[in-house]
């Protein structure tokens, strides 16, 4: 009988480096401020220093935290190796003296929600500027990206520098450099598109309701948008009060995936779809579709699972407050966390209205990009494609390379629901080692494996695993090809040597069907995974 077989697996061949993160949530401490109403303490450690009411925060990828004051009017930088703190943009005096200065000579009024844009820019809203302006760290050249400084909706078909924006919650970039921009203020989600400039709708037309769902999102209202994201697939998500809703990347329609309206602080350990909530700050993603929000009124983080989509408290015990520094985020106190940001190595950082930045150690899963110089700049990388298997037979995926020197790559298996199934992986020609399976995070430690011989692995029904791999492999003498050599050229320069043949095969079961993990996309670099001794 013919069965239809999806390769469930994305591959990078590719000479990355990759950092490990840890398991658990972690604990949380915190990073910068006193908890103090005033500004203070440049050139000194943030942990000294003072926040006047810190709201906006972003993390540049050097690890570097940024934090913008509210009553403070400046933006901070916490520097990544040494702690020391310093002010990056603004004067500490609150106005608008124009664009084209340096940040240190730039005012900027009550400076709220920040992120870093796909060119490297830190992009931070005003709320009492009625701007969105960008300062480019390599310059140091603060410019106005969106808005006229009037508040107001001035419609839809202009361009962003022409076009007044209202009160604003949390933004994203998505994939192809376009703004989406929440404005809590006039009920109305737009669009900013990054080649044209021009200002679009994208959900709701000013009226103030949560109402739409399954229809197209310009045609629905939301219901005070306090934030929004994008996942891997390029969907849009909107945190409305007590909802999250949902525009399909394809289609445009919109749909709520968690809550319905209700403030109450339920839902833990079941279904997002079921869960309460009061208000969304700070939606952000992980690289692995895990999404995580600021719930305000009961003074929670809340992660939902890209995978089960189970809805859990990460920080946070359902009372506002302070307390809890060096122990487990879920027996800490926190109150009000505004916004969110990650590290590459997943830590997760917020803005507590206590006038603190706090930091929770590996709860997210972040793909590490860095190229490792030292092994070889040139990355290789093959993407697994659907396959129809007229025999039931089992698939294989070949990954090849050459380079004589040992190859480090990672794979990723996701079961579709079927039910449990052994997934064999076995290595043909070549040495191998499977150094670590990655567990995903929050389910338990990274462990060492070393094996020499098949690793047979059972998936359990809507659950996946990823692996970090390598392979040394073999040239015959003479430098001619082995038999079953596949000739592979490298992605920056296709040059063509004597070509290896190391071959990793994974088979699959008869009569299964899987689904790509990662929607098919293409994957660069590793996940946070540890590499073991004993090689």
């Amino acid at each position: 009988m013919n069965v239809l077989l999806r390769l469930p697996i994305f591959v990078a061949v590719s000479l990355f480096s990759y950092t490990i993160a840890s398991a658990a949530p972690g604990d949380i401490t915190t990073i910068a401020g006193q908890g103090t109403d005033s500004s203070s303490g440049d050139g000194g450690p943030a942990t000294d220093a003072e926040l006047y009411f810190p709201q906006g925060i972003a993390v540049d990828r050097d690890g570097h935290v940024y934090v913008s004051e509210l009553f403070g009017h400046r933006i901070r930088k916490i520097d990544a190796g040494t702690g020391i703190i310093t002010t990056a943009v603004g004067t500490g005096l609150a106005g608008f003296n124009g664009d084209g200065m340096s940040g240190a000579e730039t005012q900027v009024n009550r400076p709220s929600y920040m992120k870093f844009g796909p060119d490297g820019a830190l992009y931070f809203y005003e709320f009492s500027n009625n701007r969105l302006r960008r300062w480019d760290p390599k310059t140091d050249v603060v410019t106005t990206y969106l808005g006229t400084g009037n508040f107001s909706v001035t419609g839809f078909g202009l361009h962003r520098t022409e076009t007044n924006i209202g009160s604003a919650g949390t933004f994203v970039f998505l994939a192809n450099g376009d703004l989406v921009f929440p404005m809590n203020g006039n009920n109305t989600v737009v669009r900013v598109d990054a080649a044209s400039g021009i200002v679009s709708q994208l959900l709701g037309d000013g009226t103030q309701a949560s109402t739409g769902d399954g229809g197209p999102a310009v045609d629905a209202q939301t219901f005070q948008p306090l934030s929004a994201s994008t996942d891997s697939q390029g969907n849009i998500y909107i945190g409305e009060l007590r909802r999250v809703r949902r525009i399909d990347a394809v289609t445009g329609i919109v749909t709520t995936v968690v809550g319905d309206g209700t403030q109450a602080y339920t839902g833990d350990g079941d279904d997002a779809s079921a869960a309460q909530f009061d208000y969304c700050r700070g939606l952000i993603f992980d690289d692995a579709d895990n999404y995580f929000f600021g719930d305000e009124g009961p003074g929670v983080i809340r992660k939902i699972d890209g995978i089960t989509n189970i809805i859990t408290t990460i920080a946070g015990t359902g009372t506002p407050g302070f307390s809890g520094d060096g122990g487990p985020a879920t027996s800490a106190q926190i109150n009000t966390p505004v916004e969110i940001a990650f590290d590459k190595e997943g830590n997760l950082y917020f803005t507590d209205f206590t006038g603190r930045v706090r930091k929770i150690e590996a709860v997210a899963t972040i793909y590490q990009r860095g190229v490792d110089t030292t092994i070889g700049p040139k990355a290789r990388q093959q993407r697994g494609r659907g396959i129809i298997n007229t025999s039931a037979a089992g698939q294989t995926l070949s990954i090849k390379s050459k380079t004589k020197r040992p190859v480090r790559f990672c794979f990723s298996v996701r079961n579709s629901g079927e039910g449990p199934d052994a997934i064999r992986i076995a290595a043909s020609k070549g040495k191998r080692a499977f150094r670590t399976r990655y567990i995903q995070l929050g389910v338990g430690n990274v462990t060492a494996q070393l094996l020499t011989s098949d690793l047979l692995e059972s998936v359990a029904s809507g659950g996946g695993a990823t692996y970090l791999a390598r392979i040394k492999p073999k040239f015959r003498k003479g430098g001619k090809r082995q038999n079953l050599s596949v000739l592979a050229t490298s992605i920056t320069a296709n040059e063509k040597k004597d070509v290896v043949r190391a071959k990793m095969k994974i088979k699959l079961p008869r009569n299964k069907t899987f689904r790509r993990a990662n929607g098919g996309r293409r994957f660069h670099g590793f996940p946070p995974v540890e590499e073991q001794s004993g090689r």
